[in-house]
């Protein structure tokens, strides 16, 4: 596979979070200008499961730093 579909779509999200790749999404709803000042992204597989306030654990760590 010559783009990783997986990889390929989380790199278009971040360049869409930084103002960029609008055509690559279909549908964007909301205001898009306003996706600059999101500072993290947790990606998760179907099967993957987060167990309750871990992702709120994971940005408090990394705030930390």
């Amino acid at each position: 596979m010559g783009y990783e579909r997986k990889r390929g779509k989380i790199a278009e999200l971040n360049a869409l979070l930084r103002g960029g790749a609008k055509d690559c999404f279909s549908l964007i709803v909301g205001i898009p200008e306003i996706l600059s000042n999101v500072k993290y992204v947790i990606t998760l597989d179907t099967d993957t499961q987060l167990p309750r306030d871990s992702a709120q654990q994971f940005v408090g760590a990394m705030l930390i730093r």
